[in-house]
């Protein structure tokens, strides 16, 4: 399919029968050789704003080439920026943001749909016929923003959940709850003296959590065509995970904090 300079969309049959003509031959049909070849176009719809939707596109095109890199800067820059003690705060609201952008875009796209889908005459292009082309245009962007609002919601509960608010500590004490209910009690219990795992456990806490962040984040770079619903389950397992890090290790961060009070060495202080 190509677009011809007084703005016409046309399709080139040649290729498509040449093709048709090599499987035919391929499977034992050898008097397909003797088709003749094929130079018609079919044109699928002309308008004379082809041109300006060619420069548009290619200037977008550029565009998407540097602009999630600019975005993910000026994120990391508000994250930077924010005074300490604030700057998980920064993370969910950053994160929050861009979701509210995503789902923006997703609006925008549902809207711009309508509008094209109505300005374009039937007698030019069936409806059916330009819906179809427009949702292969932007069927990968979709894709991409439903990807993104995962990812983006994702890290914000996350963020949130590791936080010191109550409710985040509400819902860690209802995980540790759950945790020693199905261990019968023995994990997630913060009044016996910690065993050796523990112990080690709440000493590299900080490291666990960015090593399962980090292995999430790679499984999500190298999935093919990653989808909304593959962040959503990715994400989900690393979350777990990384609560079930705060959870274990509640016992040997008590047991530092009390041997701290009291004064005593502790193997947490490493």
């Amino acid at each position: 399919m190509t677009a011809t300079a007084d703005g016409a969309v046309v399709v080139n049959l040649g290729p498509v029968v040449d093709a048709v003509k090599q499987q035919l031959v391929s499977r034992g049909l050898t008097f397909a050789s003797n088709i003749p070849q094929v130079s018609t176009t079919i044109t699928v719809f002309q308008s004379s704003d082809i041109a300006k939707a060619q420069r548009w596109t290619r200037w977008f095109d550029h565009a998407a080439t540097w602009l999630p890199w600019i975005a993910l800067l000026v994120a990391a820059a508000a994250v930077g920026v924010a005074p300490r003690g604030s700057r998980r705060r920064a993370v969910v609201i950053v994160a929050s943001a861009l979701a509210v952008a995503m789902i923006a875009l997703g609006l925008g796209v549902t809207i711009g749909r309508a509008v094209y889908l109505g300005a374009v005459p039937a007698h030019v292009l069936p409806t059916h016929a330009a819906a179809a082309v427009f949702d292969a245009v932007v069927q990968p962007l979709r894709t991409t923003l439903r990807f993104v609002l995962v990812c983006a919601l994702i890290v914000a509960l996350a963020t949130f959940l590791v936080g010191p608010s109550g409710a985040a500590q509400a819902v860690r004490d209802g995980f540790m709850w759950l945790v020693g209910r199905a261990s019968g009690g023995r994990a997630g219990d913060t009044t016996r003296e910690p065993r050796p795992w523990e112990v080690w456990i709440a000493r590299y806490a900080l490291v666990l959590t960015v090593v399962l962040i980090a292995l999430g984040g790679l499984v999500l770079v190298f999935w093919h065509y990653p989808t909304g619903a593959v962040a959503f389950w990715i994400a989900l397992v690393v979350v777990v995970l990384v609560v079930a890090v705060q959870v274990l290790a509640a016992p040997g961060r008590r047991a530092a904090l009390a041997a701290k009070e009291d004064g005593t060495p502790t193997t947490l202080s490493a």
